[in-house]
């Protein structure tokens, strides 16, 4: 996941990425949220899938609504083909 960008006089004090652990299983593939909101804050992503090869797929965009251990899966969306980002939340504070 890496985040959109917002530039202000030529810094950008929010650029990130992240890498999530991620399963394959039955043609479907399951990627953990982030640990916290320290880590990667709510907001909005551009989330690609690596190949074996470390070849990015093309980006799509994607809202990130919480992060951590307790973030619960609110609405599901299909994105490119089969793969699926889906939206959650959390009670932990962010």
């Amino acid at each position: 996941m890496v985040r959109l960008s917002s530039v202000t006089h030529s810094f950008n004090a929010g650029q990130r990425i992240n890498f999530l652990s991620s399963q394959v299983a039955g043609g479907s593939l399951t990627a953990t949220a982030p640990p916290n909101a320290n880590v990667c804050p709510p907001g909005h992503y551009l989330l690609f899938i690596l190949n074996a090869q470390g070849v990015p797929s093309v980006a799509e965009a994607a809202a990130l609504a919480a992060a951590g251990p307790s973030a619960q899966l609110i609405s599901p969306r299909l994105v490119i083909g089969s793969a699926t980002c889906a939206l959650a939340s959390s009670e932990e504070a962010s």
